[in-house]
């Protein structure tokens, strides 16, 4: 477990991504994993302190693990990066529910440790078995349309498509 967050750590997300992957070939269902980013993260640290970056972190964690399903996994996957898990989810679906996530997230106003009002935003990045078909390449092919997302400007979600590097 994450120690700020209370979320799975990055080793035990990345298992989930394992065992998932090894359930949806068994029964033949589609897979999503998102790499969620927090936009401008180290200016947030810079400007408001380590304990606001903190803040946004767990913040972000509550907003995600409240707002799946109670089969769909969430970690801390190092960082400012979380990584979502969705079973039996579509690309496009994940997308959908991601956007959702996103623009709630941007409406919430946090207070930093000297009393400034905040609005932090994210950026995602989605991959879907049976695109992909091992949990490395899963997780990369996330990870690979995440920073299509920050290239594109930020606080969006963009869907990998074809092969991961």
């Amino acid at each position: 477990t994450d120690s700020l967050t209370g979320l799975l750590n990055h080793r035990a997300i990345t298992e989930l991504v394992d065992r998932e992957l090894d359930r949806a070939i068994r029964q033949d269902q589609s897979l999503s994993v998102v790499m969620v980013d927090i936009d401008h993260f180290k200016q947030i640290n810079d400007s408001h302190g380590h304990p606001s970056g903190d803040r946004v972190i767990r913040r972000l964690s509550t907003l995600l693990n409240t707002r799946l399903r109670k089969y769909d996994g969430v970690g801390r996957y190092g960082g400012e990066e979380f990584l979502v898990v969705l079973p039996a989810t579509a690309a496009e679906d994940a997308v959908r529910l991601m956007d959702r996530l996103r623009r709630q997230f941007a409406e919430i106003a946090m207070t930093t440790e000297n009393g400034d009002t905040v609005h932090c935003q994210f950026s995602a990045g989605v991959a879907a078995y049976p695109a992909q078909i091992a949990p490395q390449q899963l997780i990369n092919a996330a990870d690979a349309a995440l920073y299509r997302a920050k290239e594109a400007g930020r606080n969006r979600v963009e869907v990998h498509h074809g092969d991961a590097e």
